[in-house]
Formats: C-alpha cells, sequence, structure tokens
C-alpha cells in the first residue's frame, strides 16, 4: 500500500461565472463540500485507480471529524493511524472557479490544528510491516520534521539492506508545491532524502527557476 502524509481540509466550492467583484452579492452556478488537501486528494485518486492507499496526518476534533471520516471510508482509504487533537479546527477552504477565465482561486484557513512530527511518526507507524511499500510526504509548514521522517525511513531501509533476511525497502516521495523551508535548514538538502520529487511550477519559481529545464537541472 502507499501511506499519504500530509492534509485534510475541507474544501467549500463556488462555481461562478466570472471572478467575483469586490463589495457585491454574487449568485454562484453551483456549490458544494468535499474533503480536500493536497495528500488526501492524492489518496482518493490511488483509490480510484484501484490502489491501496492509507492517509496519515492530523485530524481536529470537531464537528467536521465525522465527514472526513465518512469520505475516507466512501473511497476505501484507511486513515485509522490518523492523530485526532483534541480542542482544534479543521482546515478549512473556500475555492472559487471562474468559468470565464478557468481560474481556481483557494482561501485556506488553519486556525489551530498542528502538523505531524517525528514523534507522531515514530508512534503511529510501524516500517518493519510489510504493507506499507511507499511512503509520499506533502511538503508543508512542519519541513524540518518531514526532513526528519524521511531520515528515519532511510536509515530503517538501510538496516533492511543489512539485515540476514533482507526484504523490500520502502520507496519514499515528496511532493514540493508549497513546501515552506525552515529557518536554518539547507534549502538543497532535503533534496536528496527522498528517492523522488514532485515539484511544482509555482514552487520552483520560488526557487528562481524560470523553465522547467531549469528547475529538473537545478534541483539535480
Amino acid at each position: 500500500s502507499v501511506l499519504f502524509v500530509g492534509l485534510v481540509c475541507v474544501d467549500l466550492f463556488n462555481i461562478l461565472p466570472t471572478f467575483p467583484v469586490e463589495d457585491q452579492g454574487h449568485r454562484c452556478l453551483d456549490c458544494y463540500w468535499q474533503r480536500g488537501g493536497n495528500a488526501s486528494n492524492s489518496a482518493s485518486v490511488l483509490s480510484l485507480l484501484g490502489g491501496n492507499a492509507e492517509f496519515f496526518g492530523t485530524l481536529a476534533d470537531d464537528r467536521e471529524l465525522k465527514l472526513l471520516q465518512d469520505d475516507f471510508q466512501n473511497y476505501n482509504i484507511k486513515y485509522d493511524k490518523s492523530i485526532v487533537i483534541p480542542n482544534t479546527s479543521s482546515p478549512f477552504s473556500v475555492v472559487i472557479i471562474s468559468q470565464n477565465t478557468k481560474t481556481r482561486t483557494v482561501l485556506h484557513t488553519n486556525k489551530n490544528l498542528l502538523e505531524l512530527s517525528l514523534d507522531h511518526f515514530q508512534e503511529q507507524i510501524d516500517l518493519k510491516s510489510k504493507v506499507i511499500q511507499w511512503i509520499h510526504f506533502e511538503g508543508r509548514d512542519n519541513t524540518y520534521e518531514i526532513a526528519k521522517m524521511l531520515t528515519y525511513i532511510n536509515i530503517n531501509n538501510e538496516n533492511r539492506k543489512k539485515s540476514d533476511q533482507p526484504c523490500k525497502l520502502v520507496i519514499t516521495s515528496l511532493e514540493a508545491e508549497k513546501l515552506r523551508l525552515a529557518p536554518g535548514l539547507d534549502k538543497y538538502n532535503i533534496w536528496n532524502l527522498p528517492d523522488l520529487m514532485f515539484v511544482s511550477k509555482d514552487f520552483a519559481k520560488s526557487q528562481g527557476y524560470n523553465t522547467k529545464t531549469e528547475a529538473v537541472s537545478g534541483f539535480a
């Protein structure tokens, strides 16, 4: 199975003919709720393609919790290892979709839900299990903790290589869409940790690259 590590949130989609003008009332063509978050959405895609998907992240103990849990179940995504944190609110995104310009504008709020840490990972994830074959990380504010989790997995893989009964190594990947590099963390150090990197156009531009070719050459 593939373990997706990162965010799950509640998305509210508003479909409009054109992007709304400030300080005016507007009629939406459609409006609906949906489970969101990059890691959460990636798990949905894999499950729809017939793969075994599991989500690992933090969940708020609020009224939206059941909505998210029910939707995970509807998509056959396991989430039982996720950390439920009391007295917190679920992250929430308002998504404005303009049919005229084909744009998607996201207004995101996370009031107080904590990000995952290495301690959470070590407590909940058994790397000795042969069930998890791939662990995918969504790059988020907890860059330093992600680096520590990736290092922990890499050490586990090295120990597997030395074992008398070697087994398959855990593949790792990191999505850099809105990865925010923690102060003091060498920005190139984290690139060496996962087996695969998924880099968005916006993130590549934030690192000074203007084309796909520049980005691939620079990160490599």
